[in-house]
């Protein structure tokens, strides 16, 4: 999704640690009715991300997050409620009227794995992060409102000066 309003940021994620962490400090802004796309390649860490913001809404960190790449989407019974997608195996995006995703998109945050079948339905103001593999770990970059990200990356600041990780790179 690209608006007018949208801003970005670049993230490094050297390590496994620092991907919880920015799911973490993304369960900070992450309300009802909010959107957050995951795209990348397979392997980047979109169900890993994904995982880590639900056990941390869920405030249970062994709680089984599995990918709803057959299932198509989980629900989830946490602080927000919370709905995990993966378009993946959809051919069309009319299949998401069958899941019932307009409706479920007004009652829980919704977590999107490969958005790109599904993007003439995702609401304006959606969380879109973009994961890629680098050599030393990951990168995330993401668009959103220039509050979220300017929220995100004061976040993001204070936990570097804390330990160091994750730390931004634009």
């Amino acid at each position: 999704m690209n608006f007018p309003d949208t801003h970005s940021t670049i993230i490094s994620l050297p390590h496994e640690k620092d991907t919880i962490l920015l799911g973490h400090t993304l369960a900070y802004v992450l309300k009802l009715g909010d959107c957050l796309t995951l795209s990348g390649d397979l392997g980047s860490g979109k169900s890993f991300l994904a995982r880590s913001i639900i056990r941390f809404l869920s405030n249970n960190n062994e709680l089984e997050v599995l990918s709803p790449t057959f299932t198509l989407v989980q629900l989830y019974e946490a602080s927000i409620p919370i709905a995990h997608f993966d378009f993946y195996r959809l051919s069309s995006h009319q299949e998401l009227f069958e899941l019932g995703f307009d409706e479920i998109l007004n009652e829980r945050l919704c977590i999107i794995e490969w958005p790109d079948i599904g993007k003439e339905l995702l609401p304006s103001q959606c969380i879109c992060i973009h994961l890629e593999q680098e050599k030393n770990g990951r990168k995330a970059t993401i668009l959103s409102s220039k509050w979220i990200i300017s929220h995100l990356n004061h976040m993001i600041n204070q936990a570097s000066q804390e330990h160091n990780k994750p730390s931004k790179t634009n």
